[in-house]
């Protein structure tokens, strides 16, 4: 089971203003939003630990996101309109990324975790953009833009080493295996790696 809670609130200032003769108009916003996940899984265990060989297991988390946005409209004369916009964004991973199925194997030294990922962070980017439109003619537009997003993390299915406390799995799951927690194993699941521009 995969349940996912999304609160959020924001305001919102817009204007018009004239400024030494020249129309500019926008917005101004801020976005405040708290994301509560909760995943539930029977995780595939070594019979140990179990001897059904599957142990009930549930992990959660939350987080905030403040996502601040601007947009103007700058009209220097008739005709031509003069574009900015810039925003914090964020997009929640799927569903389907965040569920923590889990299979835990310890056979002597060989040492696996296969799961998904519930402490996944969500896609995360600072943006601007830039545009030009010149209206010549009434039905008509010629228009240029330019935008940068910068991308604080991607998302990608990944093995690695590392200790088993970095799943952020229960230490119960190792129970009467002799494998403690700081041990290393083969980890595969959906990771953040850096993002970039």
């Amino acid at each position: 089971t995969v349940e996912e809670k999304d609160f959020g609130g924001y305001v919102q200032l817009q204007f018009n203003l004239d400024i030494g003769g020249v129309p500019v108009r926008g917005d101004v916003g801020y976005r405040r939003v708290r994301t509560r996940q909760e995943s539930g899984f029977y995780a595939t265990v070594p019979t140990a630990v179990n001897p059904s060989g599957f142990e009930w297991t549930q992990v959660g988390r939350s987080y905030n996101d403040d996502l601040p946005s601007l947009n103007l409209v700058v009209e220097p004369v008739d005709d031509l309109l003069v574009r900015f916009g810039a925003a914090k964004v964020m997009a929640r991973p799927g569903l389907g990324s965040i569920s923590a199925a889990t299979n835990v194997s310890v056979a002597g030294a060989s040492r696996s975790v296969s799961t998904g990922n519930p402490f996944l962070e969500p896609y995360r980017a600072k943006t601007f953009a830039f545009a030009l439109e010149w209206y010549p003619s009434r039905g008509s537009i010629l228009s240029a833009g330019f935008f940068y997003k910068d991308v604080s993390t991607y998302v990608q299915s990944v093995t690695r080493a590392a200790p088993f406390a970095s799943t952020g799995l229960p230490d119960s799951l190792l129970t009467g295996t002799g494998v403690t927690a700081a041990d290393e194993f083969q980890i595969s699941n959906v990771i953040n790696t850096p993002g970039g521009p």
